[in-house]
């Protein structure tokens, strides 16, 4: 895997994702996405919004990216996680970290190297079209 020399994911697989997704979204003629890829930092990479998105999905897209990067984990995991504990997102206050599933922590080797997310449908089929998202750019999902 082409990654850059402080192991984060590069702009190129970055991109091969975000292909991905968008070929599958486009090919299955759902509802519209919004598809983010951030860096180890959480900054972001790669990003596409299809034609017909809500006014919304980019942003959540992206806060979904990076709250996977920022919390080490898929974000439906985090969510249910903090639930179970009686915490809210608040608790953390960080204000772009999102509860909401969809975001995906990209791992190399056990190191998280980025974050990648969809938003534009519900919860599962996010994370459903993020995980293709990976191994469209080679990760496992």
């Amino acid at each position: 895997m082409k990654l850059v020399e402080w192991k984060s994911i590069s702009l190129e697989l970055a991109q091969k994702a975000v292909d991905g997704v968008i070929a599958q979204a486009e090919q299955d003629g759902r509802e519209p996405v919004a598809i983010a890829v951030t860096d180890a930092r959480g900054d972001l990479v790669a990003f596409a919004r299809m034609d017909g998105d809500g006014d919304f999905s980019g942003t959540v897209a992206r806060r979904k990216a990076y709250t996977a990067v920022r919390i080490a984990t898929d974000t439906g995991a985090w969510r249910d996680r903090i639930t179970g504990q009686g915490r809210t997102v608040s608790d953390y206050r960080e204000p772009d970290l999102i509860p909401f599933q969809g975001g995906v922590a990209i791992r190399v080797d056990g190191q998280i190297v980025g974050g990648i997310a969809v938003s534009g449908r519900n919860g599962p089929e996010d994370e459903e079209l993020a995980r293709l998202g990976l191994r469209h750019a080679g990760f496992e999902a």
